[in-house]
């Protein structure tokens, strides 16, 4: 689990990451936030997994598998989150329609 906050303030067990956004995995600060010991302004909470072989990321980063995009907290906050991805490659020109999806081709 970790959770991207919106705060103009030093957030405790976080890491500024950008712009007025931090990043954090301490469920300490998740029961702060709820308890509204902390103020924030917005928070996304995501769970799930993702794991890489040594070296496999940055592969797959230099062979262009990865479409990254500027910070942008209006994308991330803003948003409904069924929109923020759309939203994000037509920011850089991109058709979500005209990506190709990898994993092998159909016979």
């Amino acid at each position: 689990m970790f959770m991207l906050l919106r705060s103009e303030g030093e957030l405790p067990q976080a890491e500024r990451v950008f712009a007025d956004v931090h990043l954090s995995s301490s469920r300490e600060l998740l029961q702060l936030v709820a308890s509204g010991e902390v103020e924030t302004v917005d928070l996304r909470l995501y769970s799930g997994y993702a794991g890489w072989g040594p070296g496999q990321l940055e592969n797959e980063l230099s062979e262009g598998a990865w479409v990254t995009a500027p910070a942008d907290p209006p994308a991330v906050f803003d948003l409904p989150p069924e929109r923020a991805w759309e939203h994000c490659l037509r920011a850089q020109g991109i058709d979500p329609a005209a990506l190709v999806s990898g994993g092998g081709g159909q016979a």
